[in-house]
């Protein structure tokens, strides 16, 4: 009875495995092959599989964070802003390629002089550029904030839309803040 439950749970796990590696092409090298699989258990199979498309897949992603918020009247939007800017710094420690897009009123992030309730947040903001990571300010929401283009601080980028095209071209995931 064991062997049956044993190939009964063991079917499903190496097709899944399968048309994973039809759908999501990998590094074959990453890959266990059937041999090794089949001394696994099916959750043990699974989670090789699983680990070995994160790798590759890590390795051609951009991870952009879009921040939006950042209202230093706004508490919650502190908080979200933050937190992306944690999400960045997170990232970018394990070695994925991150872009951190400020707009709307994520862009008084991105100011040379922003208001005292976002200091820690400029601090972490130049932490990444610093950590040679993208900051992007979006030139039309700094224009409606009442600022220009020489209100932002030095090592960030002006972004247009023509260069936003160009930054979310290819895979990229984007985690919104």
């Amino acid at each position: 009875m064991k062997s049956i439950l044993k190939y009964s749970l063991a079917i499903p796990v190496v097709a899944a495995i399968i048309v994973a590696v039809t759908v999501f092409p990998l590094d074959v090298q990453q890959v266990p092959t059937l041999q090794q699989m089949s001394v696994m258990q099916p959750a043990q199979a699974a989670e090789q599989m699983e680990m070995s498309y994160a790798k590759s897949s890590s390795e051609k992603q951009v991870i952009a964070v879009h921040i939006k918020s950042g209202d230093p009247a706004n508490k919650t939007e502190l908080w979200s802003a933050k937190m992306g800017l944690m999400l960045a710094q997170h990232m970018t420690n394990e070695g994925r390629e991150v872009i951190v897009l400020l707009d709307v009123q994520g862009v008084n992030l991105g100011l040379a002089s922003p208001a005292e309730a976002l200091s820690e947040h400029r601090k972490m903001v130049q932490e990444l550029v610093d950590s040679g990571v993208r900051v992007v300010v979006c030139e039309p929401c700094l224009k409606e904030a009442g600022y220009t283009t020489d209100d932002i601080a030095l090592g960030l980028e002006i972004n247009r839309p023509a260069k936003m095209s160009r930054i979310l071209s290819g895979p990229v995931i984007v985690m919104d803040y």
